[in-house]
């Protein structure tokens, strides 16, 4: 695309197939606010009036609690050391400072992992008392997690068995069409049947106690991000299998939570994890799919999502271990945490914006994200720009980050206009 008028053209045939209508969208924001107008100043003035200061209070009110929420110190449960919490996924990462953190506040730690000599392993044994118990546990495997709960029936003694919390995940990096159907099923069963299959073997122990069961998941539970569907795919399962568990749970007295991070500097967001899984998922894409994106398209994904991931993800792990701890063992545990005030901006926009205005925020990400000033400008003018803006924005600057069987097409397109 070398013409603004190129650009505009492209824009127009890629618009006519939307049933968003952006020209219906304001003639009805122009109908609908003449009538209140119009009713707001005859015969409804203080009806219109309360009714949109209530609906005003109530979001200030629930952001209000949420604020108190997060300010107020919190206070974990009495007697921390008569309780046992068995955690998963305890190797790196969220679980392995988690388990090192509870074991420090007196209470009966099961860390499952599936090494014991790996270094999460001996890291906890190294730094953790007694009352630590390091346990084998493949959570796609149902002896494993048969084990375990044998483990822990045998070991617990006058202990109460407390909470259980599902944190072992994985996670892989590519476009939709790179992934082979093997990789989702590989993430499906650790991500979502391992926190099911766990879930049911603890469920009599925890029933007994009326105890709790916490999920770790993430914000790609909310938002299906580009790169990343087959996990946003398995976040989203577990956002729905929490709601359910919790309704059903509660006539047992046992309490479900939900702890949902977004970009956190662990093992999953490693530089050089994303770079080598990415690399194995273009290498295993079939010939059709490679000369279709082209390599120039890959190297360019890598680099962005790389740049992004080391710009954006935080070092605060404290943050969602924190949650996670509150969860487990805390006197006035939350329904659903979001670690970080930048994802609880994120997560805010989402309950209230609409949903195309949510897309304008990712539209950038995929295409055009660069380190630095110029990305900042870039997600500025995403931000603030109607979205047809900054397509011709795309389309214009960025044309070299399409497909190349795209870039063939309109080429094709072009040619055939100067035949006619």
């Amino acid at each position: 695309m070398n013409s603004l008028s190129d650009a505009m053209s492209v824009f127009q045939k890629s618009t006519t197939v939307m049933r968003y209508s952006f020209l219906l969208l304001g003639l009805l924001f122009v109908g609908v606010f003449g009538v209140f107008k119009f009713l707001s100043a005859s015969i409804l003035p203080n009806l219109l009036t309360n009714l949109g200061l209530g609906l005003l209070a109530m979001v200030i009110a629930d952001l209000g609690v949420k604020l108190v929420v997060n300010v107020v110190p919190r206070v974990n449960l009495p007697h921390l050391e008569k309780r046992a919490v068995f955690i998963t996924g305890c190797s790196s990462g969220f679980g392995l400072q988690l388990a090192k953190r509870l074991d420090a506040l007196g209470v009966t730690v099961y860390a499952g992992l599936r090494n014991s000599q790996c270094a999460g392993a001996l890291e906890l044994q190294a730094t953790c008392s007694k009352n630590l118990h390091i346990v084998i546990i493949d959570v796609t495997k149902d002896e494993d997690v048969k084990n375990a709960v044998k483990y822990v029936n045998k070991t617990i003694g006058d202990k109460v068995f407390w909470s259980l919390v599902n944190n072992a995940g994985i996670s892989i990096f590519g476009l939709t069409e790179w992934v082979d159907v093997t990789e989702y099923r590989r993430l499906y069963e650790t991500n979502v049947l391992g926190c099911v299959r766990v879930t049911q073997a603890f469920l009599p122990l925890l029933r007994e106690n009326q105890g709790r069961i916490v999920v770790t998941g993430s914000v790609s539970g909310r938002f299906a991000y580009p790169f990343l569907i087959p996990y946003s795919m398995t976040k989203f399962a577990l956002t729905s299998y929490v709601d359910g568990l919790r309704r059903e749970m509660r006539q047992w007295g046992v309490g479900v939570y939900w702890v949902q991070p977004h970009l956190y500097r662990t093992n999953l967001s490693e530089l050089e994890v994303v770079v080598r899984q990415s690399n194995q998922v273009w290498g295993a894409a079939t010939e059709e799919v490679k000369s279709s994106y082209g390599e120039d398209f890959f190297k360019n994904y890598l680099e962005r999502g790389t740049g992004y991931i080391g710009e954006n993800a935080s070092n605060n792990i404290d943050e969602p271990v924190s949650d996670l701890i509150d969860a487990a063992v805390g006197a006035t545990p939350q329904y659903c945490y979001t670690p970080g005030m930048k994802a609880r901006f994120e997560m805010f926009l989402a309950r209230y914006l609409p949903i195309y205005l949510i897309e304008l925020m990712f539209l950038l990400f995929q295409y055009c994200y660069t380190p630095g000033m110029k990305a900042r400008f870039e997600m500025f003018l995403a931000r603030y720009l109607p979205i047809y803006l900054t397509d011709i924005y795309t389309e214009m600057n960025v044309n070299l980050k399409f497909p190349a069987a795209v870039l063939e097409r309109k080429r094709l397109q072009r040619d055939s206009k100067k035949l006619h």
